[in-house]
């Protein structure tokens, strides 16, 4: 959505213009008023051709606009113009106005549309009152009303997933005196790990939003997603829930609520023509568990060509079709030009004669099914996918056969065929438990050639497979494959001062198909990611600087695992004159100092400790100086006396740290770096004083999970 006086001033422009261009605007209102305007359509005579979708017909069937002419803006000639190519693709109520998106079927030489896309909007008497010309001629696909925010959603078949119309801008555009509109929307935002590129459909239902996707020979598919509309700062957020596949074929869907249940209905449609005595739709009606996208098959009602998208409302289910578009008037059955109203009681209701029965057994060793149809003549075929004229005749199957199984997951559908009809159906939904993705990687060892990684067990897993790549999202590579048993892997065939990333993926063997489980989270060879990083200034003295530098040396590469907790005596190790620390002053008592052997060493400790701090580690143990310090703030600072004050943290994070020290140019630097990219928790860091004692608090989200004192 743009700022309101960008749209007003972009919609006054489109106004100016318009109102330039050499066009009469009446001949622009030409569109199809009468069943005779569009050639060799008959919608009667093609209903009797289909009995049982005819015998669900109900009354309000009208006509789709834009069938013979329409109005859109020209890319060719920079001009709005009349076009004779509209494409109607879907439709959706926006109170009492219909909405039905078009695309223009005619392409240049590059195959790109010549004409924007449209939307048609219809009044409470179907009569066309405005044309909403889209910004791109991207085509156009689903459409629907987020009621609860108040926008209207277009689905793209190209380019970004689905554009979003405000309810204001909506009114805004219909009041405008001309019988055609250009308008504009934006891009709503999606969860990045799941975003759907290409949306052929977008349905709104109960709170949540679903865009789905066109697969030609192969599952379709849609995603849920919680939408999160902030008004105030302008911003549309689609929150992925889950995925959930369809028949191939899947022109797109529909949801509904029917006594008491969520009735979803997908269009399926396979091309222009019926081909080896098939019909090329079908109407699935499912019922349909919103909290999952679990679904069971209830009906398959054969349709006439070309059956797009459908909309329900009022105990009608209004199915739009393409078939009447300049581009399939050829098609061998004649097509429809109506939009078409069915009773929603005769697809839920009213089940296609005696279904076919799909008998299941051993589900969890065998794996066989037996189908029984009581029909006479009637020809048994099933399948995992759709569509059914790829199905194997069958009177009893081995399911678990690798070629029909190409998920962990499976809809095994069972069809019976009278006169090439299909009179009834069924589907049973077999469940494959998979491997599930193997968690907490953590770098055990690493040399210059080589890396160590280790994992938490994946549970049903048979094996691991282990990938490496030198790109953080693509090109992996499988490098090795181990048992179960096994939960780490050393991979040695790594190259000098070259970053690697790698990945672990489980799989679960069974009854000769392997089932694959998600990849883990990326492991990176190399500590890149920057997790914290603190920085205090030294003095410049000579010996001083000297032991900064032999103390941060020994902490510097030191890598703390999750879990392990780091320890300064341990790894800086004993301070003697052997291993070149010097004598620099040292505190040695509230208001004395003397020369001592390694004075200055507190200044490592205590830079290492303001890291921790806002790393969100835990302080395990920390001491305060007997003397106010300058290098850190007052009540952030961590004392080290030989084997007596030490200064020790956890690591209680997700992942291994590795620290890297610098002493340069009078600022000792600590850095925390991780191998996967993470940041810790926000923390406020905050120190009171009352008299001479100095209280400082590390607090996470309101909440207090730090506190130290210290007394000057």
């Amino acid at each position: 959505m743009q700022n309101k006086k960008i749209i007003s001033l972009f919609i006054a422009f489109v106004l100016i213009v318009t109102a330039l261009l050499p066009v009469d605007y009446e001949s622009f209102a030409s569109v199809t008023t009468t069943q005779e305007d569009v050639p060799g359509v008959n919608s009667m005579d093609t209903l009797l051709t289909y009995p049982e979708f005819n015998s669900k017909v109900t009354d309000g069937a009208y006509l789709i606009p834009g069938l013979v002419s329409s109005v859109s803006y020209n890319k060719q000639t920079k001009h709005f113009a009349t076009t004779q190519t509209m494409c109607p693709q879907a439709i959706c109520k926006v109170n009492h106005y219909t909405l039905i998106t078009a695309y223009d079927s005619s392409t240049n030489s590059k195959g790109a549309s010549i004409s924007k896309s449209v939307v048609y909007v219809l009044d409470s008497n179907n009569e066309l009152v405005k044309t909403l010309v889209l910004p791109d001629s991207y085509h156009v696909g689903g459409i629907a009303f987020d009621s609860a925010n108040g926008l209207i959603l277009i689905a793209k078949a190209s380019a970004s997933a689905v554009g979003v119309i405000s309810l204001d801008d909506f009114y805004k555009y219909l009041r405008f005196s001309s019988k055609f509109v250009n308008v504009n929307y934006t891009i709503e935002e999606n969860d990045s790990n799941k975003f759907i590129y290409s949306a052929s459909s977008v349905v709104y239902k109960n709170g949540y939003v679903y865009l789905g996707t066109f697969g030609a020979g192969s599952d379709s598919y849609a995603y849920c997603y919680t939408p999160i509309y902030n008004k105030a700062k302008n911003t549309y957020y689609l929150k992925y829930n889950y995925k959930f596949y369809l028949p191939s074929y899947t022109q797109g869907f529909s949801l509904t609520d029917y006594k008491g249940k969520l009735r979803m209905f997908a269009s399926i449609s396979y091309g222009r023509n019926e081909t080896k005595g098939i019909y090329c739709s079908y109407l699935y009606t499912y019922t349909f568990n919103q909290s999952n996208g679990s679904k069971t098959l209830d009906n398959i009602l054969s349709c006439p060509p070309m059956l797009e998208l459908t909309y329900p409302e009022g105990g009608k289910l209004y199915c739009l079709f393409e078939s009447a578009a300049n581009i399939y008037r050829d098609v061998s059955r004649k097509p429809l030009s109506y939009v078409m109203p069915l009773k929603l009681s005769a697809l839920c209701d009213e089940k296609q004669g005696s279904f076919v029965n799909i008998n299941v057994s051993n589900v969890n060793n065998g794996k066989k099914i037996r189908v029984d149809c009581s029909l006479q003549n009637a020809k048994i075929y099933y399948s995992s996918s759709m569509p059914y004229y790829s199905y194997s005749k069958i009177t009893s199957c081995s399911l678990y056969k690798k070629a029909y199984l190409k998920r962990n997951t499976s809809t095994v559908y069972a069809v019976a065929v009278v006169d090439n009809r299909i009179v009834a159906a069924d589907a049973v939904y077999v469940s494959v438990s998979k491997a599930a993705a193997p968690s907490k990687l953590k770098i055990k060892s690493k040399s210059k050639t080589s890396i160590k990684i280790g994992w938490k067990a994946a549970s049903k897993a048979t094996s691991y497979e282990i990938y490496r790549s030198t790109s953080k999202s693509k090109n992996y590579k499988k490098v090795a494959t181990v048992s179960a048993s096994q939960k780490t892997f050393k991979d040695k065939k790594l190259k000098k001062n070259k970053k690697y990333y790698v990945k672990v993926r489980a799989y679960t063997d069974y009854n000769g198909v392997r089932y694959y489980g998600d990849r883990s989270t990326m492991l990176s060879s190399y500590y890149s990611n920057v997790y914290a990083t603190y920085y205090s200034y030294y003095v410049n003295n000579k010996n001083r600087t000297t032991n900064l530098k032999i103390a941060s040396k020994k902490i510097n590469g030191t890598i703390i695992q999750p879990g392990e907790t780091f320890d300064f005596n341990k790894v800086v190790g004993s301070r003697t004159a052997a291993k070149g620390y010097k004598k620099a002053h040292v505190f040695t008592g509230e208001n004395s100092t003397t020369m001592g052997l390694a004075g200055g060493i507190c200044q490592v400790a205590s830079t290492v400790f303001n890291t921790a701090l806002i790393s969100n580690v835990k302080i395990v143990e920390r001491h305060q100086h007997s003397q106010r310090v300058s290098y850190v703030p007052l009540g952030r600072d961590a004392a080290i006396s030989g084997n007596v004050q030490n200064f020790r943290w956890k690591n209680n994070t997700k992942y291994a740290i590795k620290i890297k020290m610098t002493v340069k140019g009078g600022k000792i630097t600590c850095t925390f770096y991780t191998c996967q990219k993470a940041k810790p928790k926000k923390v406020k860091l905050k120190v009171t004083q009352k008299g001479k004692t100095f209280t400082l608090k590390r607090t996470v989200k309101g909440k207090t999970n730090y506190s130290c004192k210290s007394k000057y």
